[in-house]
């Protein structure tokens, strides 16, 4: 099957050309002008005046996940579904043990679960959640099977490990090969200052914030950096909210450390004012979120390369769900939907009104998490010889987000009523349209694994 896409303008993360674009199977077989003179195809796609990105990698969700008592959303299925209608043709999921679980059973585990559901290609991070004298040789097998990438937490019973615990992995994960990520906010802190909270009777959502400020996830951050350091390992902070937080990151990238910042959509466009509001319960998320100044500390880090991907971390609870403890911010699930909305955010936010360039925006979106994360140039790249992930992009048509239009299995949006633009024409995933012209038409789910090795 050869599909030839004419006359769009194919963004690459350094520049940008007006050519046509020729898919083959599963892969991109040639770039250049009037390739139908050259080449016959099955198909031909006229995308003059339309922009051609690769399809977007979003290498932080939760599809499934279980907090507590309450269960998000989307499972694998509905999650991914909703990530084509996003653009996203690659997500990066998480793997965690249950109790005294291997990591390489986690890993299989969900594997099996994601196998048959998958729109989009997937691939995992290894959470590690325990520490036991088997884990450098768990670890090793891991990243032989293509997960090279493992997630610790800083706090949260059950997936919460020490500092000398963290310290120890970092060591064995260099020596394996592989890469670090770190969710970073000073669990201590934050248990002291929710449990005074609690005990004055401030526990509504706009108390969200006063239990985790700023300090939580610049100390930590600073803690992980020093370790990384001495280590002279490889380390990744996802989600992160804050401006203290990113002048660190840079700091440590400026003194040749290799360390790399996620940040998400939420953590750009919204404030914790919003979890003061009459549905603050709704706006729950960990770390949480911030003041303007966070806002534009973060949306410089994109311009200059302290940012180097934006992730959504989605996780979507219904409004039930959420208000079920909706004046106990202690107990309401932390988590918000975005998959499907990051790519229309970031043209719209981004590149119409912050004047950043496509270029970066496929940086922030595809690029960078394929070439840090292991997934380049199979991944994240327009270029021959990579897979047919692309997305064909009409930045003057408009959209009005609405959970209603939407397709994440969630009855509420955090941007309900934005206006946007930047919702993609088309969609493909390794040669195979998913949406042509604005409607859905795949078959059904054909997602793979795609194993990583890191650079």
């Amino acid at each position: 099957m050869r599909t030839l896409i004419c006359g769009g303008k194919i963004v690459f993360p350094d520049g940008m050309i007006t050519a046509d674009l020729l898919v083959s199977d599963e892969k991109i077989a040639a770039m250049g002008k009037a390739l139908a003179t050259s080449f016959s195809a099955d198909r031909t796609v006229d995308a003059t005046g339309k922009f051609i990105l690769p399809g977007l990698i979003d290498s932080h969700v939760h599809m499934p996940w279980k907090s507590d008592s309450f269960s998000s959303g989307d499972d694998f299925s509905s999650g991914t579904r909703a990530a084509i209608w996003g653009g996203v043709t690659t997500i990066i999921d998480f793997a965690i043990p249950e109790r005294g679980e291997p990591l390489s059973v986690a890993v299989d585990k969900r594997r099996k679960e994601a196998i048959e559901s998958c729109y989009t290609d997937f691939a995992f991070h290894a959470v590690i959640n325990r520490f036991t004298s088997t884990l450098a040789e768990e670890i090793a097998a891991v990243i032989k099977a293509g997960i090279p990438s493992f997630k610790l937490y800083m706090l949260y019973p059950g997936l919460a490990l020490s500092d000398g615990e963290i310290y120890q992995i970092m060591r064995w994960v260099k020596q394996a090969g592989g890469l670090v990520g770190i969710h970073a906010e000073n669990g201590a802190i934050v248990d002291t200052l929710t449990a005074l909270l609690v005990a004055r009777g401030k526990t509504g959502p706009a108390y969200h914030y006063a239990s985790r400020p700023q300090l939580v996830e610049a100390e930590a951050i600073n803690r992980m950096l020093f370790l990384n350091r001495i280590v002279g390992g490889r380390m990744f902070f996802v989600h992160v909210s804050s401006q203290d937080s990113i002048a660190l990151i840079a700091q440590a990238k400026h003194q040749g450390q290799q360390v790399y910042a996620e940040t998400c959509p939420h953590y750009l466009l919204l404030t914790a004012e919003k979890c003061a509001g009459s549905e603050g319960y709704l706006f729950l998320v960990s770390p949480s979120l911030k003041n303007a100044a966070d806002v534009e500390s973060l949306w410089t880090g994109c311009e200059d390369g302290t940012v180097d991907f934006v992730s959504t971390d989605h996780c979507p609870f219904s409004r039930t769900q959420k208000a079920e403890h909706k004046d106990d911010f202690p107990k309401i699930p932390n988590g918000l939907p975005g998959v499907e909305t990051r790519l229309p955010l970031m043209v719209t936010e981004g590149y119409e009104k912050r004047h950043l360039s496509l270029e970066r925006i496929v940086q922030l979106t595809s690029y960078n998490a394929a070439r840090i994360l292991g997934l380049y140039p199979q991944k994240g790249t327009l270029q021959v010889g990579s897979d047919a992930d692309l997305v064909v992009l009409n930045t003057e048509k408009e959209h009005v987000l609405s959970y209603r239009t939407l397709h994440m299995n969630v009855d509420w949006s955090p941007y309900e009523g934005h206006t946007v633009r930047g919702f993609p024409d088309l969609v493909m995933r390794r040669g195979e349209i998913l949406i042509d012209r604005g409607v859905w038409v795949a078959d059904e789910s054909r997602g793979m694994f795609i194993p990583r090795v890191l650079a």
